[in-house]
């Protein structure tokens, strides 16, 4: 516990300090108004082979400039003018290149994604993409190991264009539109391929989610009470004594009962479907009194 409160401190730290660095970069010749009234609704992680994406469900196409650590361990992603609806944190136990995506608001009201890596690692791809089927618009990241990356450390993104921050050069640009004449014989392929491609992202999106979900939960402690009372109602016995007949009377008390507590950790969340419990339990009872009257004495 101790190491995550110290590492979300840490995190905050650098977010912090990213912010005031970041507007830094060129990007002068960007204008960024059009962010305006954008919003993050959601996050997805899939991996793939040799990099891991991250998706960004917007309200609409955005624009942002990036700029990543000396260390590589970090890439902060500036999102000017763009509100954030979703979990602030992510932790992703189960990713090969991303050890934790968080973001941290700043006080104009946009923010900074700031995707820390397990090892030194960058971008090698970013798109965003226009609604389609039952998605709105994305923001796509593909976020692989330093040495498999291929955009610059530092950059902004606008309308689908990587340019270098340090050199004002094109780094990623869509790529060309088919030849008409290639066009209309790759729309079924392309769309059977796109399907494809989106249902296997989905579908390892939702594994990833559910195991991180999972892992995040973690072992959680309980505790547990209980009591129970039980009570004897007024009776009577019928003594057969041939010498002297007898009446009888019970009074009504308290005749048992129980309370315990129990103390116990449940693994399930660390993925064991198993609990560890230590349960202390007292159970009592009272002896209720009978009163037998000899009929002929009247001794009692």
């Amino acid at each position: 516990m101790m190491a995550r409160v110290t590492h979300t401190f840490l995190i905050s730290m650098i977010g912090g300090l990213v912010t005031l660095v970041l507007p830094a970069l060129e990007a002068a010749a960007i204008d960024y108004s059009s962010n305006a009234g954008a919003t993050v609704g959601r996050v997805r992680v899939g991996e793939h082979p040799g990099f891991s994406r991250i998706v960004l469900d917007t309200t609409k196409k955005v624009k942002f400039k990036y700029e990543t650590s000396p260390d590589g361990r970090t890439i902060a992603v500036e999102l000017p003018n763009i509100k954030w609806s979703t979990k602030e944190s992510h932790v992703l136990n189960h990713s090969k290149n991303i050890d934790r995506i968080e973001f941290v608001p700043s006080r104009s009201g946009s923010g900074t994604v700031l995707i820390e890596g397990k090892t030194a690692a960058g971008l090698k791809w970013v798109r965003t993409l226009s609604p389609h089927s039952k998605r709105g618009n994305r923001l796509v990241l593909d976020v692989a190991s330093r040495a498999s990356a291929t955009l610059p450390a530092a950059g902004t993104f606008e309308n689908n264009v990587v340019r270098d921050a340090a050199t004002g050069k094109v780094a990623s640009a869509p790529p060309a539109a088919l030849p008409k004449s290639r066009k209309k014989a790759s729309v079924a392929a392309n769309s059977k391929n796109d399907e494809m491609q989106k249902h296997q992202e989905d579908l390892g999106t939702r594994k990833a989610q559910d195991r991180d979900a999972m892992a995040n939960s973690g072992p959680k402690p309980y505790v547990a009470m209980k009591a129970g009372l039980v009570f004897a109602s007024a009776g009577g016995l019928d003594l057969e004594d041939a010498a002297a007949p007898h009446t009888t009377d019970t009074s009504s008390v308290l005749v048992g009962g129980s309370f315990g507590a129990a103390v116990g950790v449940n693994w399930a969340g660390a993925g064991l479907p198993l609990r560890s419990e230590f349960e202390f339990t007292y159970r009592f009872k009272t002896t209720n009194s009978i009163d037998a009257t000899n009929q002929a004495t009247g001794v009692v």
